[in-house]
This record gives structure tokens, sequence and C-alpha cells, in this order.
């Protein structure tokens, strides 16, 4: 096992205020958020420095430790994705998680302890218990706003590569968006960065936004990603919320319509 040293000031991202961070403190509030994140399946983006890109991966849930030996106090994540070789991994002593989770962000430094061994001969990461964790509002409304076909909006998905096509929107909040994938498009891995361009009629020109694939969801008739916006949305608060608002009294009036109101 690795021994565990902080380093300050690693993982601090874009204009998140450390100084300032709401912060969860004690041990028992601490681990129990970590089992509400396993248990929730949350997606986690692991960073091994503050520039490194992120990589994707799962907690591993708590049913399933009984069939590992690791050290008690700690947690465990999947393989990292794209896969990482072994030194990369082994000269850490701590990485940097960003989760999110209940209208809240995460971005904590964390003690690596090693790799460790299911039963089954599955690669884990043993992690150690941070503290304090400090998190951040999401900075979205407390709802997504469904964007049925009916929906003023455009949305155009374009891959750092260049290239970009149009894609039908599922809903939408400050936070994110979820949207279809069409049929001719490769999948897109979790935390792969895309820019999402939206456009409608009332709006005086397009709105883009830097964001990351938080996950992949089968539905039925087809595939939906959910996008989560970067840190740059930030700056462009105001023009999100107008569209969402937007969307959220479309939706409203055209339920007066139908009812005769």
């Amino acid at each position: 096992m690795l021994s565990v040293v902080r380093k300050e000031g690693q993982g601090r991202s874009g204009n998140l205020d450390y100084e300032n961070a709401e912060k969860l403190e004690s041990p028992e509030e601490v681990a129990s958020l970590i089992a509400a994140w396993a248990q929730a399946g949350s997606s986690v983006f692991v960073r091994l420095n503050s520039s490194d890109t992120p990589y994707s991966t799962l907690f591993v849930k708590p049913d399933a430790y009984e069939n590992v030996e690791y050290q008690d106090g700690g947690f465990l994540l999947e393989p990292l994705y794209p896969p990482i070789g072994n030194l990369k991994v082994r000269n850490q002593s701590s990485i940097l998680l960003e989760v999110s989770y209940d209208s809240y962000i995460y971005h904590v430094n964390v003690p690596y302890n090693g790799v460790c061994y299911h039963e089954d001969g599955r690669r884990m990461l043993e992690l150690g218990i941070p503290a304090p964790i400090p998190r951040w509002s999401q900075m979205r409304s407390n709802r997504r706003v469904p964007c049925p076909g009916s929906c003023s909006l455009t949305l155009e998905i374009k891959r750092p590569s260049g290239l970009s096509f149009e894609v039908p929107l599922r809903d939408i909040s400050m936070g994110g968006l979820s949207c279809w994938y069409p049929k001719n498009q490769a999948k897109f891995s979790e935390g792969a960065k895309v820019k999402c361009i939206i456009t409608s009629l009332t709006m005086p020109k397009p709105l883009e936004i830097n964001g990351r694939i938080l996950r992949n969801h089968s539905r039925g008739h087809g595939t939906y990603m959910r996008i989560f916006f970067d840190e740059n949305a930030r700056s462009i608060q105001k023009r999100i919320s107008m569209v969402v608002d937007g969307v959220h009294k479309g939706r409203s009036q055209s339920r007066k319509r139908l009812l005769g109101l």
C-alpha cells in the first residue's frame, strides 16, 4: 500500500471557490455521503492531477465488498476508462474525484491506497475516506424541463474533431441536458468533451456551452446521452436560465391551451 500524502491546492478546478465552499466535515457524514454515491450508481470522473484529462468510472456498490480484501474505512472504484497503465496509477498518493449528486458538484482529493482484487479477478482501486468534502450548488433549477417535439429549441452537438450533428432534445436544466442519439452516430465515451450549440427563433444568437458526457442510457426505442455542463457555463448562467425558463413557460402555455384555460 502507498502512504497517503495530501497535496495542498491540487484539484482546484476552474473558478470553483474552495475557500467559501460548503463543507461536509464529520467522518460519519462523509462516509454516509460516499455510501449514497455508491448505492445511487453515481458516475465519477477521476483526475490524477489537476490538469489531467478526466477518466470515468463507477463506484463499487457496498454489497460486493464481502468478496474483496481491502482496508477497512475506505471505498472502491471500478477500473478507470479509458484504460490506464498500472505504473501511472501506482505513483499516485491521492487522486481528484469529481462527482455530481443530488443537485451538488463535489470536487475532492482522496487518499489512494492501491489496487485490490475481487475474487473473480476483477481489479479495483481502493481509496481512503477524505475529510472535509467541499461541495457547490450544481447551479441548476431543481427540475429538468422536458423538451417535447414541439419545443422551439434546436440542439447541435459538436465533437472535438469538428464533426457536428443535430439531435432531438429530451430535457434541459441549469446544469445540463439530455438528448437522443442519431442512429448513424457512434456513441460517446463517458467523460468525452462536447460542445452544445442551442438555437431558437426567440434567441438573438446561438448559445454555445462546453460539456461532458455524464452517461449513456438505453430506453425503449432508442439511446440517449446525459450531458453535464462544464464550469464555463457559470459565465453564461443568465442566458441558460432564460432558455430553461422559456421552455418551461412554453410547456405551461401549451397545457393551458389544451385545457381551455
